[in-house]
């Protein structure tokens, strides 16, 4: 047999060609499921395409129920002293100051973390990496999914690596490989959606500008969004501008491509009417984002989380914390089944519980994108007018605060009690995580 490397508790190395579980995908949901696993002792091997981890990093916001999630594995403290709160939030119309709101407390007693928390999703992976580097755990880089099948008992894959090509047995597969998942497209399974019709400018540098630093603003102008996030403790700041484009982007995933720091600035300010200077990035890239999904998060002893499984707009910041949850809620019953502590059974209720929330979560944030993204001068007259009123009206009081947290963070998200598992139902936010 040849000698593979097989991630249970300490690494080791051993004469064996089968593991538990084949984790493809070492991003934030693929970390977070090994990470998972291994606090249960489960067997592994967690490959990725790449030879390291992306530079560039979408996801920016961590809700209060991926805290809660850090926090049940004693990383929060790693999480917070990383990151920042976000203390205000701006928002401008056409270029002029509509809002000005506090957002550093939303009055929710049952969670520890009542605030909108920022952390770019490359340091969030650099704190599993090290968590899963001092278990001993060692990310497979350069190693591909080629294909695999199912058989009765196992699944077989073929992996292909800089030393040459492999098969290898597992009980189960996990694709957390992205949007353009190898699990997904060798499962046969569709990814239901369509593209937006935009354009998407991102970077993190610094930004010289005549606005608060250390604030949320948003900037809604007739076929242009701008956004700037608070700066960051590197000194950093995410710009992110997103314009209008003639035709609709072509492929099934988002998909990015080179662009120069000096054309995100230029689109930058013409989206917020503003004369920013962007200086020393250190990542610039533009982008096309899609809203897809499949109809099943599982099929047999494979099974798909994150983005292989939902896409969506980044209204909201939803995307990677969906996929730390998704792996929360695979990795606790995968462990109790192969144990022997629960039945197979338990395994359907990941796409019961999960395929659900990923819809909600996909209309949600394609309503508010379509509503903020408008461009009929009626829609655009009346979205003037209420959001300020409305948005106002509901920061004033401590009530209508946590009616908006309580989407956003997550936390509303729960489970209804089936045969296979009970959920207790409790405030207490150390219950919402009993199960990693």
């Amino acid at each position: 047999m040849m000698e593979v490397h097989v991630s249970r508790g300490r690494q080791r190395r051993s004469m064996m060609n089968s593991v538990d579980v084949l984790i493809v995908g070492a991003g934030p949901t693929g970390l977070m499921t090994a990470l998972l696993l291994q606090r249960q002792n489960i067997s592994f091997r967690l490959i990725d395409a790449l030879d390291g981890p992306v530079k560039e990093s979408r996801a920016l916001g961590i809700q209060a129920r991926t805290l809660e999630l850090f926090r049940s594995l004693d990383l929060d403290r790693k999480i917070l002293d990383a990151g920042i709160k976000s203390e205000g939030m701006q928002l401008y119309l056409r270029g002029e100051l509509k809002l000005d709101v506090d957002v550093s407390d939303m009055a929710r007693p049952d969670t520890p973390y009542p605030y909108f928390f920022l952390l770019s999703q490359s340091k969030t992976e650099r704190i599993l990496i090290k968590e899963l580097e001092g278990r001993g755990v060692r990310i497979e880089r350069q190693t591909r999914l080629v294909s695999f099948v199912q058989e009765t008992h196992a699944t077989a894959a073929r992996l292909e690596s800089p030393t040459g090509v492999e098969l290898i047995k597992s009980k189960y597969i996990i694709g957390c490989d992205g949007a353009h998942s190898c699990v997904r497209h060798q499962l046969g399974l569709e990814f239901k959606g369509e593209a937006y019709q935009n354009e998407f400018l991102m970077s993190d540098a610094h930004v010289d500008w005549s606005l608060p630093q250390n604030k949320l603003c948003v900037f809604l102008d007739p076929g242009r969004i701008g956004v700037y996030f608070p700066t960051m403790r590197n000194g950093l700041s995410r710009v992110l501008t997103v314009r209008r484009t003639q035709a609709v982007p072509e492929g099934d995933a988002t998909s990015a491509s080179a662009t120069t720091l000096e054309e995100v600035q230029t689109n930058f300010n013409e989206s917020t009417h503003q004369n920013a200077r962007l200086a020393e990035p250190e990542w610039v890239t533009r982008y096309s984002v899609h809203h897809r999904s499949v109809d099943q998060m599982s099929l047999g002893r494979a099974f798909l989380a994150g983005d292989a499984a939902h896409i969506h707009s980044p209204v909201g910041a939803q995307g990677m914390n969906t996929g730390l949850q998704d792996a929360a809620n695979l990795a606790w019953k995968i462990s109790a089944v192969l144990r022997g502590e629960a039945p197979e059974a338990l395994l359907d209720t990941y796409h019961s519980e999960r395929w659900p929330v990923g819809q909600k979560l996909l209309k949600f944030t394609d309503r508010i994108f379509t509503a903020v993204n408008a461009t009929h001068p009626l829609f655009l007259g009346v979205r003037d007018f209420l959001l300020p009123i409305v948005t106002r009206s509901l920061m004033k009081h401590p009530a209508g605060k946590r009616w908006i947290f309580r989407f956003i963070s997550q936390l509303a998200i729960h489970y209804h009690p089936s045969e296979a598992v009970t959920e207790r139902v409790s405030p207490n936010a150390d219950d919402r995580f009993r199960k990693t």
